[in-house]
């Protein structure tokens, strides 16, 4: 059965984003800082009447910084896991791509934290994000520095 991803690009490191969980895709968002906040959740920005963390994608999953765009290209994009709703920091955001059943393999080429698997995907190889243990790890160790 294919599944529908939505390509994003940090640091120029393509990722993958199983598009199911995708809630909507923002321009970039100013956020509010929270008191001892992590790096990888460093605040709160407003949508749709929520506080929505933000999660620093790149530096959770330790990527380098350098390659980043400025704050005018980067996008938020809001994301849904059971009943947690986060936005994902991006320095881009492309078409939504649908890979057939099986195109999706285990890491080996490029083991990064929070790659549920990878694939091949516009002449490099793309890491399909675990969401799951993205949200469990990120608001875990946000709770630990409180």
């Amino acid at each position: 059965m294919p599944t529908v991803y939505l390509p994003i690009e940090l640091a120029g490191v393509p990722l993958l984003v199983d598009a199911r969980a995708v809630r909507e895709v923002l321009g970039h968002r100013e956020v509010v800082r929270v008191p001892h906040a992590t790096l990888e959740l460093p605040g709160v920005f407003p949508w749709k009447g929520l506080a929505i963390p933000l999660i620093d994608v790149g530096r959770a999953m330790g990527l380098p910084r350098e390659g980043a765009k400025d704050q005018g290209g980067r996008r938020t994009v809001i994301v849904g896991v059971d009943e947690e709703l986060a936005g994902l920091s991006s320095d881009d955001v492309r078409e939504v791509v649908t890979l057939e059943e099986g195109a999706v393999r285990p890491v080996h080429a490029a083991p990064r934290p929070f790659a549920q698997g990878e694939v091949d995907w516009g002449g490099r190889v793309a890491t399909v994000l675990d969401l799951r243990a993205l949200f469990a790890s990120t608001f875990a160790r946000s709770s630990r520095e409180v």
